[in-house]
């Protein structure tokens, strides 16, 4: 039986490149923690071949034929001369933005207003993790297949390309 993780792709934009190079999903999740989740005794990992200073990642949702986007979620993180996900704040969340965004992801139900703070905290998040545009030819080039019709990766690709970023 497949995996929800099966239909994942992990991409690093290497600028000087003019590329998106792909990342190794067990080495992604182990740089962003997310092995805690299954292993409370689980390190975390550092990216091999990352340089220091401001990465960009893009983590791509697959459909069902495993090369379809259907959802393209960016990551901006400050990497340390180690190759580990350093601090950060790009986005400009306060201690409340924080605090309220882990409540509302966790809420079985939410009201019009949870729902409008967590639309707007997902459009602060998302304006600030958005990858260069001149990475957009790049990104298209390294799916491979253009995004499914209507799902969010067509729409990110089309923030992405819009000239009025």
């Amino acid at each position: 039986m497949k995996s929800p993780l099966d239909d994942m792709l992990v991409l690093h934009w290497v600028p000087q490149e003019d590329r998106w190079h792909e990342i190794q999903l067990g080495d992604w999740s182990a740089f962003v923690g997310a092995n805690k989740w299954l292993d409370e005794n689980a390190d975390r990992a550092a990216l091999v071949g990352i340089p220091p200073g401001i990465a960009y990642f893009v983590v791509c949702a697959l459909d069902d034929d495993g090369v379809t986007p259907v959802n393209i979620i960016p990551h901006k993180y400050l990497i340390d001369p180690g190759g580990f996900k350093g601090a950060d704040n790009f986005a400009g969340f306060t201690r409340e933005d924080r605090r309220d965004q882990w409540e509302l992801m966790l809420r079985p139900e939410m009201t019009s207003a949870d729902e409008k703070r967590y639309s707007e905290l997902g459009r602060k998040g998302r304006d600030a993790m958005q990858p260069p545009r001149d990475s957009a030819f790049a990104l298209v080039r390294a799916l491979g297949k253009s995004p499914k019709k209507g799902s969010l990766a067509e729409r990110f690709l089309l923030e992405l390309f819009s000239p009025g970023r």
